[in-house]
Order: C-alpha cells, then sequence, then structure tokens
C-alpha cells in the first residue's frame, strides 16, 4: 500500500511541475528527463538520511507500530504463528478508518 501511496505522490508532484495533466508527448518526454537527472543527488541524500517523506500521523502511528512488533519477533518475544505476529499486524491493519 505505500509504495502505491509513493507513486500516486510522484505522479501528483509532476502534473504539479508540468502545470498540468495530458501532456504532449515531447513536453512530457522533457520533464521525465529532468526528474532522471535529479536520481544521482536524490540517491545520495537517501543514503545520508537527509531527504524524507511527508507521512500521514495514521500512517506514521501504523509504522511504529509494525516497527515495534518485528522488534518483539526478532528478540523472540513473539512468534510467527497464528495468534502472535500475523494476527498483531492483522489488527493493525483491520483497525483503520
Amino acid at each position: 500500500m505505500s509504495n502505491s501511496n509513493d507513486v500516486e505522490g510522484w505522479h501528483n508532484c509532476l502534473n504539479r511541475k508540468a502545470r498540468k495533466s495530458n501532456l504532449q508527448f515531447y513536453i512530457m518526454l522533457t520533464l521525465l528527463y529532468k526528474e532522471a537527472q535529479m536520481i544521482p543527488c536524490q540517491a545520495k541524500m537517501v543514503s545520508e538520511g537527509k531527504l524524507t517523506r511527508h507521512q500521514t500521523k495514521m500512517i506514521r502511528t501504523m509504522h511504529g507500530k509494525k516497527f515495534k512488533m518485528w522488534g518483539m519477533y526478532t528478540n523472540k518475544e513473539i512468534s510467527i504463528r497464528p495468534n502472535n505476529l500475523l494476527r498483531l499486524c492483522g489488527r493493525i491493519y483491520g483497525s483503520r478508518s
């Protein structure tokens, strides 16, 4: 789900940069080329922990719960059996409004 949101966010950002949707092919190609030129800089920023992304409070909370559960699993405090890790993860996604 997160990857889909990331792609949708990138697509919306691209539309904002273009100032419209349904671009002509060569205009879109130029815009994509400019985006591609930024990749080395963005990759460096990601590796240095300097590039962040916006997340809603709900998504941050969900990720926090998942990381906490994963830590419990790796510390052998819970197992992967149906009543433990998988059920807890299911509750996170089942409780969304």
